[in-house]
């Protein structure tokens, strides 16, 4: 597979399984991931290990905003749009 350096992959249902091993591929892989899960501790592990392996993340709690994260139309500002909301969950427990 091609390098994903520059792109963004939004995964939801990222905290586990499938969703899990897609984000953690694709960052492999150089993509900039979003992830995306109702499960705010399963996000917080998955993102962990993302960061150890030097990947770059934003998390999304979708309890109510998956509807919002369907509406971008450029990918690329997903990492703005959802930054504040990210530090908050990293503000929360910063070991993740």
């Amino acid at each position: 597979m091609k390098s994903l350096t520059g792109k963004v992959a939004i995964v939801t249902g990222a905290g586990r399984g499938i969703g899990k091993a897609i984000s953690l591929f694709l960052s492999g892989s150089g993509a900039r991931v979003v992830l995306a899960s109702r499960s705010e501790s399963e996000l917080r592990a998955v993102a962990g290990e993302i960061r150890n392996q030097g990947g770059e993340l934003k998390l999304i709690n979708v309890n109510a905003r998956i509807r919002e994260l369907f509406k971008v139309t450029n990918l690329q500002h997903v990492f703005d749009i959802y930054e504040d909301e990210s530090d908050a969950i990293a503000k929360k427990n910063p070991s993740a």
